[in-house]
C-alpha cells in the first residue's frame, strides 16, 4: 500500500461513505498444505458480496459474505469433501462471513479488527489489507490472513496429512455507492 493510498483512504472526506463489493473483480482464494506438508491444495470460491463503509471519522467497517458451496479445488471429489459435513457443512452453514470492525495503521499495512464466521462459530481473526489502487470511485484491497480451522470445528484429518494452518488471500474492488 503505497503511502499515498494510506493517507488518502484513512483521512480524505472524498473515501468517506458506503463502498459495495464487486463480485465480478474480486477473488476469494485459500491455499492449505496437505499430504504431510508435500503439496498444497489451492481453491477458490465464486459466490462472495459484501460492503463496507468509511465514517466521517474515518473508522473502517464491513462485512464479506462468501458461499462456502461454491468452493472450487478443481478436484471435484475434493470439492465434494470439502463441502460436507467434515469441512464447511454446506448444508446447515451455507455462508462464510468476515467482518471487519475496524482497522488501524500497522506500517505500510492496515492491521483488520475482524470476526471470522464459519459454521456458525464466531472468532476474532488478525488479518492484513493493503490498498493497492485508490480511485475517485474504486478501491482494490488485497486482504490476507492465516486461519486455524480447528478453531471452527473443522478437524477431520486423515491419518494426519492435514498440516498448519489455512492461508486466506482475498483480492477485492469495491465501488463508492453513496458518500
Amino acid at each position: 500500500m503505497t503511502q499515498d493510498h494510506t493517507h488518502s483512504l484513512l483521512s480524505s472526506d472524498a473515501s468517506v461513505g458506503h463502498w459495495t463489493l464487486d463480485p465480478h473483480k474480486t477473488t476469494v482464494r485459500i491455499s492449505h498444505k496437505t499430504m504431510w506438508g508435500l503439496m498444497t491444495v489451492k481453491g477458490a470460491f465464486t459466490d462472495v458480496s459484501g460492503d463496507g463503509e468509511i465514517t466521517p471519522d474515518h473508522a473502517i467497517i464491513g462485512t464479506i459474505t462468501v458461499g462456502a458451496s461454491s468452493i472450487d479445488t478443481k478436484n471435484a471429489k475434493r470439492d465434494k469433501h470439502l463441502r460436507s459435513s467434515e469441512f464447511f457443512h454446506v448444508d446447515d452453514y451455507p455462508y462464510i462471513v468476515v467482518t471487519v470492525k475496524g482497522a488501524a495503521l500497522d506500517g505500510e499495512h492496515l492491521a483488520l479488527d475482524a470476526e471470522l464466521t464459519v459454521r456458525d462459530v464466531h472468532e476474532p481473526t488478525k488479518l492484513t489489507a493493503e490498498v493497492t489502487d485508490l480511485q475517485t470511485t474504486t478501491m482494490a484491497v488485497h486482504v490476507s490472513g492465516d486461519i486455524d480451522r480447528h478453531r471452527f470445528g473443522m478437524s477431520f484429518n486423515q491419518m494426519g496429512m492435514i498440516k498448519g494452518v489455512t492461508h486466506l488471500d482475498v483480492a477485492a474492488v469495491f465501488t463508492l455507492t453513496t458518500n
